[in-house]
Parts: C-alpha cells; structure tokens; sequence
C-alpha cells in the first residue's frame, strides 16, 4: 500500500509572536545603541570632560562652603627634616621654613594613603597617622624611631634603631650622647646589649665604645676611646660578666686603676694588663 507523504503546513498568524519579537529587537538595538555611545564616549574623551566638569562643581562647591585647606599642624617631629616634610607637600624650598602648604586648595583633594606611605619612607619615621578635620584643617601625627646607639661602618656613622636597624640619616648630636658601636653585623646584637648595660649603669656610664668581635662577643672600651681601659667579655652570659664586673669595681675599684686590659672570658682567672705586662689573678665568679 503506497504511503502518503505528509506536507508541512505553515502556523497561522500570531500577532502575540509578533509583537514579542518586536519587543526583544527593540530591547537588544537600544542595549547596542547604549553600549556604542559609551565606547564612543570613553575614547572620543566625553565622558572625561563630563567627569572634570563635575568634579570642577563639585570642588567649586566645596570651596564655597569653606571645606579648603587652612593648617596643617604636625605633632612628634623631632628629628625628621622640615626639608622632607615639604617635598611630601611639594613646597618649593624658600617656602620651606614655615610650612606654607598652598591654602585654598579643597582639602577633600588630599589622597590621605599617598601621603602616610611617603612620611612612612622617610628615615627617622616610624609610624604616622594622617587625618582630616574638616573643615580646613589636616592633622599629621608622627611616632619617630628612637635611636640607641651610633653604628660606625666603612667611615660612616648611622644611628641605629630600638631593633638594631641602621637608619640612613645624618644625626650630628648622636655622637654626643649614644654610644659607639663597631663591628660586622655589631647593629643586630646591640640592641640585647643596651638593656643589660641598662642594668648596670655605673658601668654603663663609663663605656665609651663598643666592639662585636669574631660576631660572637663584646669588648668594651672604658673611660677614652684610643687611651681608655679595654674589657673584654666572654662569648656567653654576657649578663653575668658585667655583674662581675660592676661587683670587681665596687670591691677592688679595678677600672679606677692605671691599667690597659681587663679580660673577663675565663670563668676561673682574670688577667690584667697594666705597663705592658701581664698579671693573673685566681679571681672566679662570685668571689669578692
């Protein structure tokens, strides 16, 4: 029996479909047409414009109600260059000396970050904190590295930080007051020396250099730094060799005494050294 081949026949009209497919041309020619203008905004420099023109309002509008810089106080800078702070604030030098930041400028404008990670660069600074008090005033706080000892390399000298970090600045008074380390990889072992030292203040006092030897011990240069008296302490207990030592001058006054040397490395002698010559005495730990 033949079989009858079955024709397609086509859908009626539906004005419903119709205006569907009106619908979604329309949305997705207006999704192209938004997408256009903006690609040819952005690289025509329109929306750039428009963006400068606002942000120009809007500035105009802040300095019209008074938010415009005025003051910029500094607290805790001490040994910080006004120099420094200046170039932070691009201040030309002969307006350096009393900080005259252009006034006028909105002070909203000021990128906050930029200016902490800058003042965080600068040698003597530790920490800071940068903030606004609006309307015109800008607040900067500064925490300062205290310096503990003055660290002398290839005829350098460099302050050296709480941590023992060398701070690359020029500090002219340090060598008055901190004192004088010397020695390969001395700057890290310096700070564990202060605050023993710190504990033996009458020691203390006296020294007027010190050497990081063989980058495991100390000698200490008493009284003068070329003519002074010369101590040498042990590789360990460094704690227990300057009790020893404050306890030998309460008891014998050995650095008020004409010597050169005072070797304190062996737990059952010391040896002195005066003249030229040498003298050892059976003197241990704990003896008085």
């Amino acid at each position: 029996m033949r079989k009858v081949k079955k024709t397609k026949t086509s859908k009626p009209f539906s004005f419903h479909t119709f205006l569907h497919r009106v619908w979604i041309s329309f949305w997705i020619l207006i999704i192209l047409c938004f997408l256009g203008f903006n690609i040819w905004g952005y690289y025509s420099g329109f929306w750039a414009k428009k963006w400068d023109q606002l942000t120009t309002n809007v500035q105009s509008g802040l300095k019209d109600a008074g938010f415009t810089l005025n003051e910029v106080l500094i607290t805790g800078r001490n040994r910080t260059p006004i120099t420094d702070v200046c170039r932070i604030f691009d201040i030309p030098e002969e307006s350096c000396l009393g900080l005259n930041v252009p006034k006028g400028r909105v002070i909203t404008t000021f990128d906050i970050q930029q200016i902490q990670e800058s003042f965080k660069n600068l040698p003597w600074v530790k920490d800071v904190v940068v903030r606004r008090q609006l309307p015109d005033i800008l607040y900067i706080d500064l925490v300062e590295k205290k310096p503990i000892a003055l660290w002398q390399t290839n005829k350098k000298y460099y302050p050296l930080d709480e941590q023992g970090n060398p701070i690359n600045a020029i500090c002219p008074e340090c060598s008055e007051y901190l004192l004088l380390v010397v020695g390969n990889n001395a700057p890290k072992q310096t700070p564990h020396l202060i605050e023993v030292l710190e504990k033996h203040e009458s020691i203390y006092n006296r020294i007027q250099s010190v050497k990081w030897v063989d980058n495991r011990r100390w000698d200490l240069y008493i009284d003068d730094i070329n003519n002074g008296k010369k101590v040498l302490l042990p590789d360990l207990d460094l704690e227990e060799s300057l009790d020893r030592l404050e306890e030998l001058q309460k008891s014998k006054h050995v650095l008020d005494r004409q010597i050169e040397l005072l070797d304190l490395r062996f737990d059952d002698r010391i040896i002195i050294k005066a003249d030229g010559k040498e003298a050892i005495t059976s003197l241990k730990k704990g003896d008085k």
